[in-house]
């Protein structure tokens, strides 16, 4: 059997060597190399930087596409279906890392202004696979939460997800975390712009970390300028790579829809794709990811002149994941004209480094202030 296999997608070459199985690497950023290497193959494993259809694969023997992200946008499942070709994909390998990317902005943004996140009514939109980890965080930090999501209203009866209205009039913090749709009973396209967000508390946050072109950046950096919102955070954005620069510029904190590239959470794409094509192919599962995962990392000792204790819970999060890194990165690419500054988007989500989740790191109680280790812990760290 011919696979064709993104060389992004790490460790994916030594699962399947494991395996009776001609590879076909490709570097998804070259057509001519996804061509390829697509050429003769029976399955293609790959992430969210092709668009899998009919220009693709029409006349090929491909029969199983696989993608090793939560999202699904890049394929044309229509015609996918159609064609009679099986997909798979990674649904919440990622949830963590975005959930533990929204809790660093929010603690990041307190340390700045001498604020507190816990006092605040934190408001999701989408209670999936993401969604749903950035809840539980919060109950265990103790935050309430309004929660919004209509198809699972729909689907539960559950009285616990309100409508929209109620969500953006109530919350603090607003934080989206569902896919772009444009069709069907709950459209998710431009959902929030000027009219949702002058429902929003003067002074809220507004973070999406969800998919570009749900929030409309104009109107989000409009309320941004005038004050309406007291902090704009974008992880997306519409015409991804080709973003708009004074989106990047006009944001708190603008990053390269790398809220969910951690290591951790690629690794486990990478075993649910592995495990969706062992199940595809009838093979037995041989590899496990988890033994790629067994490093872990002492935090640092916090500097005696910081006394907010959402500062030094900061100064700690920051210290496993600085995004400012790629805040400042975002901000140079600005500068570049629109052809550039896509290739560099692109090139930087390649190429980005590794970044491992909370649980990777441990600490030792007697280091930390009593409710700065529970918040600590509540995040997901070990303390010893």
């Amino acid at each position: 059997m011919r696979i064709a296999i993104d060389a992004n997608i790490p460790y994916l070459q030594d699962a399947l060597s494991l395996h009776s199985a001609e590879i076909a690497v490709f570097e998804a950023s070259e057509a001519d190399s996804v061509r390829n290497a697509v050429e003769g193959a029976e399955a293609l494993l790959c992430r969210s930087t092709i668009k899998v259809g009919e220009n693709l694969l029409q006349g090929n023997a491909v029969r199983f596409v696989a993608t090793a992200t939560s999202g699904t946008d890049h394929f044309d499942d229509v015609w996918l279906r159609s064609a009679g070709i099986s997909t798979a994909s990674a649904p919440g390998s990622n949830a963590r890392s975005v959930a533990e990317y929204v809790f660093t902005a929010l603690f990041a943004l307190a340390a700045k202004t001498g604020g507190s996140v816990l006092d605040k009514t934190l408001g999701i939109v989408g209670v999936g696979n993401v969604g749903s980890q950035v809840r539980d965080i919060a109950a265990r930090l103790g935050m309430k939460t309004l929660l919004c999501d209509p198809p699972l209203k729909d689907a539960t009866g559950d009285m616990q997800y309100i409508p929209l209205g109620d969500v953006l009039a109530g919350a603090d913090i607003l934080s989206i975390h569902v896919p772009l749709t444009a069709e069907g009973d709950y459209p998710t396209s431009g959902m929030i712009g000027q009219q949702e967000i002058a429902v929003m508390k003067n002074g809220a946050v507004l973070i999406n970390a969800a998919r570009g072109g749900v929030v409309k950046e104009p109107d989000a950096l409009a309320a941004r300028k005038s004050g309406k919102l007291s902090a704009l955070v974008l992880d997306v954005f519409a015409g991804e790579p080709r973003f708009a620069p004074e989106s990047a510029l006009g944001a708190d904190i603008a990053t390269q829809h790398i809220a969910g590239h951690s290591f951790d959470g690629k690794l486990l794409g990478t075993q649910m794709v592995y495990e969706s094509l062992c199940a595809w192919a009838g093979w037995e599962k041989l590899w496990d990811y988890r033994s790629h995962l067994t490093d872990r990392f002492p935090l640092p000792v916090l500097p005696p002149n910081i006394e907010h204790e959402e500062s030094q819970v900061a100064a700690v999060v920051l210290s496993m994941y600085n995004f400012y890194e790629d805040d400042a990165a975002m901000k140079e690419m600005a500068a570049l004209d629109d052809k550039a500054r896509g290739k560099a988007f692109s090139a930087y989500r390649r190429n980005y480094r590794k970044r491992r989740e909370f649980s990777a790191y441990y600490g030792y109680r007697e280091d930390f202030p009593e409710n700065v280790g529970r918040i600590l812990v509540n995040l997901g760290v070990t303390l010893r």
